[in-house]
């Protein structure tokens, strides 16, 4: 049978060369351990994943439900639901992070299309800064090349694109 590390250190008698075991891995943790992880991973990563990737991915989902001005930000997370049932629900101002992917999906349009706008200077395609979700379930897959070019990977259900003209 197979043990985990920490049942192995447990199982030490000699208490100095436990704790002397356990410095060295926390050590170890702290300075970028490289290694292979076979089986599941569960919690966040800090840093970079490199490599094969194998099964699923879920990424966290952040609602904005509310007029959300980013402020030349970026979202927290690259799953964003554009949910604004009762109330406009436009994004201003978004700085996409370089390298990263993104999905922007409309659950709900009740009261208003929501919009969003890039930082002055970026696109989405080249040409258009605001994408406009006029239906529940239209989805914007996205690609940052730079903070100023977003390549569109699927436009479901037609978002409408267009140029602020500024």
């Amino acid at each position: 049978m197979a043990q985990t590390i920490a049942q192995v250190i447990s199982s030490i008698n000699n208490s100095e060369l436990r704790i002397a075991i356990e410095m060295l891995l926390t050590a170890l943790a702290s300075t970028g351990l490289t290694t292979n992880v076979t089986g599941n991973l569960t919690g966040n990563v800090t840093g970079n994943l490199t490599g094969d990737v194998a099964g699923d991915i879920t990424l966290p989902k952040t609602s904005i439900a509310a007029d959300t001005d980013l402020s030349d930000g970026d979202f927290d997370t690259s799953f964003i639901d554009l949910s604004g049932e009762d109330a406009s629900c436009d994004i201003s101002n978004w700085v996409p992070t370089p390298g990263k992917f993104y999905v922007i999906t409309c659950s709900d349009v009740s009261t208003a299309d929501p919009t969003v706008t890039l930082k002055l200077g970026a696109t989405f395609d080249g040409t258009n800064d605001i994408a406009t979700f006029d239906a529940a379930a239209e989805s914007l897959v996205l690609f940052a090349i730079s903070a100023t070019r977003l390549v569109i990977v699927e436009n479901v259900d037609e978002v409408a694109l267009s140029f602020s003209g500024s």
